[in-house]
């Protein structure tokens, strides 16, 4: 009886600790997924954290106010840096409205030339001249390179002309293409009323 006794008592803690095993028991779905959601949140904690916002200080010297705005607004265009950076700046701006997703394209940009401008009424204007060149294969899927002839798709040059008005920065894209050997230019000058 006592070896029955036992047995019984045993069968029971081990139903016992069956049940409690299955009560805490998260499958592994769950457990996975809360492993990553975890992970995620706190990947997305750290980039919210680090991506505090800046904030400028203005002052009116002649009514004594001050105020924060900020950091991203623009005043001026200066506040993009020099018309090299700018440049810079607008390139890739281009380069990235160009991109493409095709086997065998190749892109080649340049900066052709940056300036400032200041009109009479005093606003500043940087022109910014870009060329990109975009290359591609006629037979992208042929296996052998003899077969994959690169050739030029196109080669314009833009004019970027960029202004500040209302904190708020403008931009004039003029577009330059070459026919039969000449370049068609056209040059203008945007005014912000």
């Amino acid at each position: 009886m006592a070896k029955r006794d036992v047995e019984e008592n045993d069968d029971l803690k081990l139903e016992k600790e069956t049940r409690m095993a299955k009560a805490f028991a998260v499958p592994r779905r769950k457990a996975m997924s809360l492993i990553l959601s975890s992970y995620v949140l706190s990947e997305v904690g750290l980039a919210l954290a680090q991506q505090s916002p800046v904030f400028r200080e203005y002052i009116d010297a002649f009514d004594g106010c001050s105020f924060q705005y900020p950091g991203s607004w623009i005043q001026n265009v200066e506040d993009l840096g020099a018309p090299q950076e700018a440049g810079k700046k607008v390139l890739k701006q281009y380069l990235t409205e160009f991109m493409s997703t095709r086997l065998g394209v190749r892109r080649e940009s340049n900066i052709l030339s940056t300036s400032s401008r200041v009109t009479d009424d005093g606003r500043l204007y940087y022109q910014i001249e870009v060329n990109i060149k975009s290359y591609a294969n006629n037979n992208e899927l042929a296996v052998m390179p003899e077969d994959r002839v690169v050739r030029l798709e196109w080669d314009p040059r833009y004019l970027s002309v960029l202004g500040v008005e209302n904190n708020q920065l403008y931009e004039l894209r003029l577009q330059v293409c070459f026919q039969r050997r000449k370049m068609i230019f056209v040059e203008s000058w945007i005014r912000f009323e």
